[in-house]
Protein backbone atom coordinates (compact mmCIF):
# COMPACT_ATOMS: atom_id res chain seq x y z
CA UNK A 1 0.00 0.00 0.00
CA UNK A 2 1.27 3.58 -1.06
CA UNK A 3 2.16 5.98 1.74
CA UNK A 4 -0.36 8.59 0.39
CA UNK A 5 -3.46 5.98 0.90
CA UNK A 6 -2.70 4.49 3.89
CA UNK A 7 -2.59 8.22 5.45
CA UNK A 8 -5.72 8.85 3.28
CA UNK A 9 -7.67 6.05 4.78
CA UNK A 10 -6.85 6.57 8.81
CA UNK A 11 -7.46 10.58 7.95
CA UNK A 12 -10.79 9.43 6.81
CA UNK A 13 -11.70 7.43 9.88
CA UNK A 14 -9.82 9.54 11.99
CA UNK A 15 -12.60 12.27 10.42
CA UNK A 16 -15.42 9.99 10.70
CA UNK A 17 -14.81 8.68 14.71
CA UNK A 18 -14.34 12.45 15.94
CA UNK A 19 -17.35 13.81 13.31
CA UNK A 20 -19.62 10.85 15.39
CA UNK A 21 -18.18 11.94 18.70
CA UNK A 22 -19.02 15.77 18.06
CA UNK A 23 -22.80 14.70 17.06
CA UNK A 24 -23.03 12.44 20.27
CA UNK A 25 -21.61 15.09 22.18
CA UNK A 26 -24.30 18.01 20.71
CA UNK A 27 -26.89 15.34 21.82
CA UNK A 28 -26.00 14.80 25.39
CA UNK A 29 -25.87 18.22 25.40
CA UNK A 30 -29.28 18.61 24.37
CA UNK A 31 -30.39 15.41 26.49
CA UNK A 32 -28.71 17.39 29.47
CA UNK A 33 -30.79 20.74 29.14
CA UNK A 34 -33.56 18.52 28.88
CA UNK A 35 -32.57 16.92 31.85
CA UNK A 36 -32.37 20.08 33.87
CA UNK A 37 -36.08 21.06 32.18
CA UNK A 38 -37.57 18.04 33.44
CA UNK A 39 -35.88 18.42 36.95
CA UNK A 40 -37.16 22.69 37.04
CA UNK A 41 -40.40 21.36 35.97
CA UNK A 42 -40.86 18.86 39.11
CA UNK A 43 -39.69 21.95 40.92
CA UNK A 44 -42.19 24.38 39.86
CA UNK A 45 -44.73 21.92 39.71
CA UNK A 46 -44.21 21.46 43.64
CA UNK A 47 -44.21 25.33 44.00
CA UNK A 48 -47.35 25.58 42.35
CA UNK A 49 -49.03 22.58 44.19
CA UNK A 50 -47.55 23.64 47.70
CA UNK A 51 -49.18 27.68 46.99
CA UNK A 52 -52.67 25.88 46.15
CA UNK A 53 -52.33 24.07 49.74
CA UNK A 54 -50.22 27.18 51.48
CA UNK A 55 -52.87 29.92 50.39
CA UNK A 56 -56.08 27.25 51.47
CA UNK A 57 -53.79 27.05 54.86
CA UNK A 58 -53.58 30.52 55.31
CA UNK A 59 -56.94 31.84 54.47
CA UNK A 60 -58.31 29.30 56.89
CA UNK A 61 -55.50 30.46 59.38
CA UNK A 62 -56.33 34.31 58.73
CA UNK A 63 -60.53 33.37 58.91
CA UNK A 64 -60.23 31.29 61.96
CA UNK A 65 -57.98 34.06 63.45
CA UNK A 66 -60.85 36.89 62.94
CA UNK A 67 -63.79 35.09 63.82
CA UNK A 68 -61.66 34.34 67.43
CA UNK A 69 -60.54 38.07 67.84
CA UNK A 70 -62.49 39.87 65.88
CA UNK A 71 -59.24 41.55 64.98
CA UNK A 72 -59.88 43.40 61.47
CA UNK A 73 -56.16 43.07 60.38
CA UNK A 74 -56.69 39.18 59.86
CA UNK A 75 -60.08 39.90 57.52
CA UNK A 76 -57.41 41.93 55.83
CA UNK A 77 -54.84 39.85 55.18
CA UNK A 78 -57.72 37.35 53.92
CA UNK A 79 -58.77 40.05 51.14
CA UNK A 80 -55.22 39.99 50.27
CA UNK A 81 -54.04 36.76 50.16
CA UNK A 82 -57.38 35.83 47.92
CA UNK A 83 -56.63 39.45 45.93
CA UNK A 84 -52.63 37.81 45.18
CA UNK A 85 -54.52 34.15 44.28
CA UNK A 86 -57.10 35.61 41.68
CA UNK A 87 -54.48 38.05 40.48
CA UNK A 88 -56.01 41.27 41.10
CA UNK A 89 -53.69 42.04 43.67
CA UNK A 90 -49.64 42.65 43.50
CA UNK A 91 -48.05 39.01 44.27
CA UNK A 92 -44.97 39.71 46.19
CA UNK A 93 -41.49 38.44 45.11
CA UNK A 94 -40.82 36.07 47.90
CA UNK A 95 -44.41 34.63 48.40
CA UNK A 96 -42.80 31.03 47.36
CA UNK A 97 -40.78 31.39 50.79
CA UNK A 98 -42.43 31.45 53.96
CA UNK A 99 -44.91 34.62 54.01
CA UNK A 100 -47.84 35.50 56.29
CA UNK A 101 -46.45 33.20 59.21
CA UNK A 102 -43.70 36.39 59.55
CA UNK A 103 -46.21 39.06 59.47
CA UNK A 104 -47.64 40.22 62.72
CA UNK A 105 -48.08 43.43 62.11
CA UNK A 106 -50.78 45.15 60.46
CA UNK A 107 -49.39 45.74 57.23
CA UNK A 108 -47.14 43.95 55.29
CA UNK A 109 -43.70 44.65 53.62
CA UNK A 110 -43.66 47.29 51.18
CA UNK A 111 -44.06 45.84 47.57
CA UNK A 112 -41.38 46.96 45.06
CA UNK A 113 -42.32 48.72 41.55
CA UNK A 114 -41.30 45.30 40.06
CA UNK A 115 -44.27 43.18 42.11
CA UNK A 116 -47.18 42.40 39.70
CA UNK A 117 -49.99 40.68 39.69
CA UNK A 118 -50.08 37.13 38.55
CA UNK A 119 -52.64 34.57 38.90
CA UNK A 120 -52.55 30.96 40.06
CA UNK A 121 -54.28 29.85 37.52
CA UNK A 122 -52.29 31.85 34.64
CA UNK A 123 -48.99 30.43 36.01
CA UNK A 124 -50.76 26.80 35.99
CA UNK A 125 -51.65 27.18 32.34
CA UNK A 126 -47.60 28.34 32.04
CA UNK A 127 -46.38 25.58 33.34
CA UNK A 128 -46.75 22.93 30.73
CA UNK A 129 -49.05 20.42 32.62
CA UNK A 130 -50.37 17.64 31.37
CA UNK A 131 -54.15 17.89 30.59
CA UNK A 132 -55.11 14.89 33.83
CA UNK A 133 -52.43 16.98 35.50
CA UNK A 134 -53.65 20.52 34.94
CA UNK A 135 -57.64 19.05 35.49
CA UNK A 136 -56.06 17.84 38.98
CA UNK A 137 -54.93 20.99 40.11
CA UNK A 138 -57.77 23.10 38.37
CA UNK A 139 -59.84 20.79 41.06
CA UNK A 140 -57.40 21.74 43.89
CA UNK A 141 -57.99 25.36 42.84
CA UNK A 142 -61.72 25.09 42.90
CA UNK A 143 -62.39 23.49 45.61
CA UNK A 144 -59.90 25.58 47.65
CA UNK A 145 -62.16 28.97 45.87
CA UNK A 146 -65.28 27.02 47.33
CA UNK A 147 -63.89 26.80 50.80
CA UNK A 148 -62.55 30.31 50.73
CA UNK A 149 -66.64 30.93 49.89
CA UNK A 150 -67.39 28.91 53.29
CA UNK A 151 -64.53 30.96 55.50
CA UNK A 152 -66.29 34.05 53.73
CA UNK A 153 -69.32 33.38 54.82
CA UNK A 154 -67.87 32.97 58.43
CA UNK A 155 -66.22 36.42 58.37
CA UNK A 156 -69.29 37.90 57.39
CA UNK A 157 -71.56 36.23 60.10
CA UNK A 158 -69.13 37.81 62.75
CA UNK A 159 -70.17 40.92 61.23
CA UNK A 160 -73.87 40.35 61.28
CA UNK A 161 -74.51 39.76 57.46
CA UNK A 162 -75.57 37.07 55.70
CA UNK A 163 -76.20 35.48 52.18
CA UNK A 164 -79.58 35.83 50.70
CA UNK A 165 -78.20 32.64 48.62
CA UNK A 166 -76.96 34.82 45.55
CA UNK A 167 -73.55 35.06 46.90
CA UNK A 168 -74.13 38.62 48.12
CA UNK A 169 -74.96 39.38 51.82
CA UNK A 170 -77.54 41.95 51.84
CA UNK A 171 -79.24 40.48 55.17
CA UNK A 172 -77.97 41.95 58.53
CA UNK A 173 -78.80 40.60 61.75
CA UNK A 174 -76.66 40.51 64.67
CA UNK A 175 -73.24 39.24 64.52
CA UNK A 176 -72.94 35.55 65.70
CA UNK A 177 -69.83 34.22 66.63
CA UNK A 178 -71.16 30.87 67.33
CA UNK A 179 -72.37 30.09 63.83
CA UNK A 180 -69.13 31.96 62.69
CA UNK A 181 -66.65 29.81 64.60
CA UNK A 182 -69.46 26.17 63.88
CA UNK A 183 -68.60 27.46 60.31
CA UNK A 184 -65.13 26.96 60.33
CA UNK A 185 -65.52 23.42 61.60
CA UNK A 186 -67.92 21.42 60.90
CA UNK A 187 -67.96 18.43 59.35
CA UNK A 188 -68.33 20.07 56.21
CA UNK A 189 -65.77 22.48 56.10
CA UNK A 190 -62.96 19.38 56.71
CA UNK A 191 -64.17 17.83 54.46
CA UNK A 192 -63.63 20.29 51.78
CA UNK A 193 -60.45 20.64 52.97
CA UNK A 194 -59.72 16.70 52.37
CA UNK A 195 -60.76 16.71 48.55
CA UNK A 196 -58.44 19.91 48.12
CA UNK A 197 -55.62 18.10 49.42
CA UNK A 198 -56.52 14.81 47.91
CA UNK A 199 -56.46 16.69 44.47
CA UNK A 200 -52.83 17.89 45.52
CA UNK A 201 -51.95 14.60 46.26
CA UNK A 202 -53.02 13.14 42.89
CA UNK A 203 -51.46 16.07 40.95
CA UNK A 204 -48.30 15.47 42.49
CA UNK A 205 -48.26 11.41 42.14
CA UNK A 206 -49.06 12.67 38.28
CA UNK A 207 -46.24 14.56 38.20
CA UNK A 208 -43.63 12.68 39.80
CA UNK A 209 -44.50 10.00 37.93
CA UNK A 210 -44.13 11.71 34.31
CA UNK A 211 -40.80 13.53 35.43
CA UNK A 212 -39.21 10.60 36.83
CA UNK A 213 -40.16 8.71 33.81
CA UNK A 214 -38.74 11.27 31.37
CA UNK A 215 -35.74 11.80 33.94
CA UNK A 216 -35.31 8.28 33.78
CA UNK A 217 -35.05 7.46 29.93
CA UNK A 218 -32.93 10.65 29.24
CA UNK A 219 -30.65 9.30 32.11
CA UNK A 220 -30.39 5.87 29.84
CA UNK A 221 -30.24 8.01 26.92
CA UNK A 222 -26.95 9.73 28.14
CA UNK A 223 -25.45 6.65 29.56
CA UNK A 224 -25.21 5.30 26.04
CA UNK A 225 -23.87 7.82 24.63
CA UNK A 226 -21.27 7.96 27.34
CA UNK A 227 -20.20 4.66 26.53
CA UNK A 228 -20.57 5.14 22.61
CA UNK A 229 -18.40 8.14 23.19
CA UNK A 230 -15.78 6.33 25.51
CA UNK A 231 -15.23 3.40 23.07
CA UNK A 232 -15.07 5.52 20.01
CA UNK A 233 -12.10 7.55 22.28
CA UNK A 234 -10.25 4.37 23.23
CA UNK A 235 -10.75 3.01 19.06
CA UNK A 236 -8.98 6.40 18.13
CA UNK A 237 -6.19 5.89 20.80
CA UNK A 238 -5.92 2.75 19.41
CA UNK A 239 -5.85 3.27 15.76
CA UNK A 240 -3.49 6.34 16.55
CA UNK A 241 -1.39 3.69 18.02
CA UNK A 242 -1.21 1.27 14.99
CA UNK A 243 -0.66 4.11 12.61
CA UNK A 244 2.36 5.58 14.72
CA UNK A 245 3.63 1.82 14.86
CA UNK A 246 3.17 1.27 10.80
CA UNK A 247 4.97 4.73 10.21
CA UNK A 248 7.68 4.25 12.54
CA UNK A 249 8.54 0.31 11.29
CA UNK A 250 7.78 1.18 7.70
CA UNK A 251 8.90 5.12 7.15
CA UNK A 252 10.98 6.00 9.54
CA UNK A 253 12.67 3.21 10.39
CA UNK A 254 13.47 2.96 6.56
CA UNK A 255 14.49 6.46 6.11
CA UNK A 256 16.62 7.03 9.04
CA UNK A 257 18.75 3.70 7.52
CA UNK A 258 18.87 5.25 4.21
CA UNK A 259 19.81 8.67 5.68
CA UNK A 260 22.81 6.55 7.55
CA UNK A 261 23.63 4.88 4.86
CA UNK A 262 24.43 7.95 2.53
CA UNK A 263 25.97 9.57 4.96
CA UNK A 264 28.74 6.55 5.05
CA UNK A 265 28.72 6.56 2.13
CA UNK A 266 29.75 10.01 1.59
CA UNK A 267 32.70 9.31 3.71
CA UNK A 268 33.69 6.01 2.09
CA UNK A 269 32.76 3.89 4.84
CA UNK A 270 29.63 2.04 3.71
CA UNK A 271 28.59 -0.89 5.23
CA UNK A 272 25.48 -3.33 3.93
CA UNK A 273 21.97 -2.25 5.11
CA UNK A 274 19.31 -4.33 5.18
CA UNK A 275 15.68 -3.01 5.04
CA UNK A 276 12.56 -5.25 4.89
CA UNK A 277 9.21 -3.81 4.33
CA UNK A 278 8.36 -0.07 3.17
CA UNK A 279 6.25 1.84 1.09
CA UNK A 280 6.06 1.36 -2.56
CA UNK A 281 6.79 5.38 -3.50
CA UNK A 282 9.50 5.08 -0.56
CA UNK A 283 10.98 1.58 -1.21
CA UNK A 284 12.64 2.97 -4.46
CA UNK A 285 14.41 5.08 -2.87
CA UNK A 286 16.22 2.84 -0.52
CA UNK A 287 16.30 -0.47 -2.67
CA UNK A 288 19.34 0.23 -4.81
CA UNK A 289 20.82 0.34 -1.48
CA UNK A 290 19.99 -3.36 -0.34
CA UNK A 291 22.35 -6.23 -1.30
CA UNK A 292 25.16 -4.18 -2.71
CA UNK A 293 28.54 -6.02 -3.14
CA UNK A 294 30.64 -6.37 -0.12
CA UNK A 295 33.52 -5.04 -1.51
CA UNK A 296 31.60 -1.34 -2.00
CA UNK A 297 34.28 0.17 -0.03
CA UNK A 298 36.78 -0.74 -1.90
CA UNK A 299 35.71 -0.10 -5.22
CA UNK A 300 34.93 3.33 -3.50
CA UNK A 301 38.18 3.79 -2.32
CA UNK A 302 39.99 3.05 -5.68
CA UNK A 303 37.39 5.02 -7.84
CA UNK A 304 38.24 8.11 -5.30
CA UNK A 305 42.46 7.27 -6.01
CA UNK A 306 41.66 7.61 -9.23
CA UNK A 307 39.95 10.29 -8.80
CA UNK A 308 42.40 12.26 -6.62
CA UNK A 309 45.41 11.00 -8.95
Amino acid sequence: MKLRRLLSVLFIIFASLLLVLMVLTIKTRARAFELIAAVNQRFESYQLADEVRQSSDDLTRMARTFVITGDPKYEKFFERILAIREGTGPRPKTYNEVYWDLITTPNEPPLGPDEKPSSLESRMLEAGFTVEEFSLLQNAHVQSDQLAQIESNAIHALRGEFDDGTGTFPIKKAPNQALAIEILHNQKFHETKAQIMGFIRDFMRKVNQRTENRTRQLEMEMTWDLKIGLFLVSLLLVLFVAGFMVILHRVLRPVHALERAVDELGRHDYHPITISGGFGNLAAFWRPFIGWPPNFRTMTGKGAECWSN
